[in-house]
């Protein structure tokens, strides 16, 4: 994830960030799936995504400090 992007994340609403952070674990969830049945994702992409779900709990919870 890019400084640009982090920008963005940063710039969306808790709601936003909730429902983004839904789409990815349904997205981890196929991938292990995936995983699972033999279908070998992208190497690194487990762990991308991975780190992109911790981003955003990371980002919710500044801002549910915040408020």
């Amino acid at each position: 994830m890019k400084a640009n992007e982090l920008k963005e994340l940063r710039e969306r609403d808790i709601n936003q960030l909730r429902q983004l952070l839904l789409d990815e674990s349904k997205k981890q969830f196929k991938m292990r799936m995936e995983k699972g049945m033999g279908e070998a994702p992208k190497p690194g992409a487990i762990k991308l995504l991975r780190r992109n779900i911790a981003r955003i709990n990371t980002i919710i919870n500044e801002k549910e400090r915040q408020a």
